[in-house]
């Protein structure tokens, strides 16, 4: 399974000070230094030996040498620099994506900052965005900074964050940065359809609002639906391939506002039952959350597809 160019970086984010290899940024993760998000800040003087063992070794004249067998090995120059994560870069980026009307404020040193007014609605309305790198650290501080109202959104550089201990701040406010942010053509972008869908206060209308059933009851309905929609991909991507079309996914992907309409809930709903703020190994539904998240990734999906009908159709190989 390829390594998500995404979270190669939040993932990390949840730690104090996150560093990153040369090697850690390859194929798409060369968005990340291209857009100067991280920057190499230093170099390694010691790399890891290629005699098998579990020991590190020296570097000097753009060689490392073995202290357990004596042989060296050449070293490249980029292999020592270190890369660290630039936030103010970061919000530099988003605010550029998402056309921020204001310039940014730094509310709280290195940890929170004031994006202003975004430039397109989200979710029907406009919204003020914030910016933390981490909320697995000192985050009651960073909740105590945002405005008591309902319409700014966070939104959160690491994989994952610690709840509002005073319960100011709900859930959907909040917005993983590795759940809108991709890569496309080597440059990251942000998906903003997808970031409205994971907003749940969206103007309300009229209409009649869709039932909330047991969740159990919802779960499975929803299994079976992606579960059809995954055999269909499988099967369209195994044609695509004997006919030497190369790998596809469907034309159209599947988004949450469809499959909430497909089960019958509202996309809130529908996303907390997938719990997609969540790292996929926290999910209390995994298999759920896997069905999801293989409706969006080509890798997930063969991988999927070839477990449960690797039999029934052929061309995948």
């Amino acid at each position: 399974m390829r390594v998500n160019p995404i979270r190669i970086v939040t993932d990390r984010l949840c730690q104090e000070s996150p560093e990153w290899e040369y090697a850690d940024l390859a194929g798409d993760a060369a968005a990340w230094r291209e857009a100067g998000i991280l920057k190499a800040t230093g170099r390694y003087t010691r790399v890891r030996c290629t005699c098998g063992e579990t020991h590190e070794a020296e570097v000097e004249d753009g060689f490392a040498y073995c202290s357990f067998t004596g042989h060296r090995f050449p070293v490249m120059p980029e292999d020592l620099l270190i890369y660290t994560f630039d936030p103010c870069r970061m919000v530099e980026v988003i605010t550029e994506l998402m056309r921020c009307r204001e310039d940014p404020v730094e509310v709280i040193p290195s940890r929170l900052w004031k994006m202003g007014k975004a430039g397109v609605p989200i979710a029907g309305r406009s919204r003020d965005l914030f910016f933390a790198p981490r909320m697995t650290g000192y985050a009651q501080d960073i909740y105590d900074h945002l405005p008591d109202k309902k319409t700014p959104l966070l939104i959160v550089g690491s994989s994952h964050f610690l709840p509002d201990n005073n319960g100011k701040i709900d859930d959907n406010r909040i917005v993983m940065l590795d759940s809108v942010l991709s890569v496309e053509d080597g440059c990251l972008v942000l998906d903003k359809d997808w970031m409205s869908s994971l907003v749940s206060d969206a103007p309300e209308d009229n209409s009649t609002p869709k039932r909330r059933e047991s969740s159990g009851e919802t779960v499975e309905r929803m299994e079976r639906e992606l579960n059809k929609y995954l055999e269909a991909a499988f099967r369209n991507y195994c044609e695509k391939i004997r006919k030497g079309q190369g790998r596809q996914m469907p034309e159209k992907r599947l988004t949450l506002a469809v499959l909430a309409d497909m089960v019958g809930i509202d996309e809130s709903w529908c996303s907390r039952l997938l719990e997609l703020k969540k790292p996929i190994d926290q999910c209390e539904r995994m298999e759920l959350r896997l069905m999801w998240d293989s409706t969006q990734d080509i890798d997930y999906m063969v991988a999927y597809g070839k477990k449960h009908w690797g039999r029934k159709y052929k061309g995948w190989r």
